[in-house]
């Protein structure tokens, strides 16, 4: 789907069934008078962003509507049916999500108060989705096993609930925390970085200079001046004559290549690309770094046919970059103490218990290893509270855009183990979202890592 519009015209759609099934469920649980009024206003919100001229910006601004529950089924609704529309780096952490649902689709209607509780995130809550669709898929893999799952509802601070009952022999209760896209020390990064790359962005659009530059931070972005590029990169550039390192000290490590634009241009023979899709980044950039930032501008030739296609390219640069400082890896791994505990209090007194936990990597694989060290850390240890918890999952997901695919993900589960918990209480819980290719689950022992240990 990367190459949206042939040259005759024809919009190529990859007919999907899981997908639709779930989306079109959704759908027909909130109503169709509901979803049209969400769906106008996301089409108003895309349009007010997307200023289709010859010269453009891409990515320097990611953006989210502020109704992610409706932002989430519009991109269902356009890779399926108007895929002009989709948005690949948004998408690819949305779809596979819905695919899941949509695969065991029977299970999941059968959960009791799915329906009740899809509503209410879309009337009341509608920034929970994601929590919502992690309980659901909890609660899907508990279906398949045989139990009879009812999603419970949100209790008060004063009374205390999980969020799913499960039923079989006898009755487990299950609470679930999905944690955060990005943490907030990435989001202020990124808030920072956009002031940072102003003006080097400005001189390359206003120079229309085609450069590629690779920018590494040894320290903390934050920590640098909104001039810094003013007064240390930009003088540099009018000599640059050759591919290379242009700076490399304590600070940074600045290299520079040529973009691909002959490359590109022999791809725009004979096809259109979507503004903004990794596709064109990899034609111009071979930029294949899902997990670092992108800035890019350039002067583009819109497809007569839609605006949103690109057909040609006079000029492009790009700004690759990322950070290594010590001091902001260790501040993108965040403890998970907090959560567990509050997870476990959700459990009632003196009931079988199980907490699911789910991560979502948004900073690159370095960051990844980092985190789940910790994550082991935090549970090897952990203390129950005095409630009778039996196992602790933990599902850690990865979601990218290759140029030639439309999503591709990546799980690793963990399995910790109570030394008093039940067997039949354990979960097969391998994976939770759609992939293709079958990932093993890492176990941390030849059977499952026991955590609350005799002291």
């Amino acid at each position: 789907m990367a190459d949206l519009l042939d040259k005759n015209g024809l919009i190529i759609v990859n007919p999907d069934p899981e997908l639709e099934q779930a989306f079109r469920w959704f759908v027909d649980i909130i109503g169709s008078p509901a979803w049209g009024r969400f769906r106008a206003d996301i089409v108003l919100f895309t349009e007010s962003l997307e200023t289709y001229t010859s010269n453009i910006d891409l990515y320097s601004k990611p953006h989210t509507p502020p109704n992610q529950f409706a932002w989430y089924l519009y991109l269902c609704e356009a890779f399926l049916y108007h895929p002009i529309d989709y948005d690949f780096k948004q998408g690819c952490r949305v779809i596979p999500v819905f695919k899941s649902i949509g695969k065991d689709i029977a299970t999941a209607r059968e959960i009791v108060n799915v329906e009740d509780k899809i509503r209410a995130c879309a009337a009341t809550a509608p920034n929970s989705i994601d929590g919502v669709l992690f309980e659901m898929l909890v609660a899907i893999a508990y279906g398949k096993e045989g139990w009879k799952t009812t999603l419970l509802p949100e209790s008060s601070n004063a009374t205390r609930s999980p969020d799913i009952k499960a039923e079989k022999e006898d009755t487990l209760f299950v609470e679930c925390k999905k944690k955060a896209t990005l943490s907030d020390y990435s989001k202020e990064e990124r808030e920072h970085w956009l002031l940072l790359v102003e003006p080097l962005a400005d001189y390359l659009h206003n120079k229309k200079a085609s450069l590629c530059l690779d920018v590494v931070f040894h320290k903390e972005v934050k920590a640098f001046p909104t001039d810094y590029f003013v007064k240390r990169v930009i003088p540099l550039l009018p000599f640059v004559a050759i591919e290379g390192v242009l700076l490399d000290d304590d600070e940074i490590t600045l290299a520079v290549k040529k973009p691909t634009i002959d490359r590109a241009r022999r791809h725009f023979e004979h096809n259109s690309v979507r503004m903004g899709s990794p596709l064109l980044f990899d034609l111009l950039f071979g930029h294949d770094e899902p997990e670092r930032g992108i800035h890019i501008c350039g002067e583009f030739k819109p497809d007569s046919r839609s605006a949103k296609l690109v057909s040609d390219v006079r000029w492009a640069s790009a700004i690759v970059w990322s950070c290594d400082a010590p001091q902001a890896l260790e501040k993108k791994t965040q403890s998970i103490k907090r959560q567990v505990a509050e997870a476990i209090k959700q459990i009632p007194e003196g009931k079988p218990g199980s907490l699911h936990i789910g991560f979502e990597l948004y900073d690159g694989e370095s960051i990844g290893k980092d985190r789940m060290e910790k994550v082991v850390s935090d549970l090897l240890f952990f203390d129950n509270l005095g409630k009778k918890i039996q196992f602790i999952y933990v599902n850690v997901f990865e979601f990218f855009v290759p140029p030639d695919q439309n999503w591709l993900t990546d799980e690793t589960s963990f399995i910790f183990r109570n030394k008093e918990a039940k067997p039949e209480f354990m979960l097969d819980v391998k994976r939770l979202v759609a992939y293709d290719e079958e990932i093993p689950t890492k176990l941390l022992s030849d059977n499952v890592r026991d955590l609350f240990e005799d002291d």
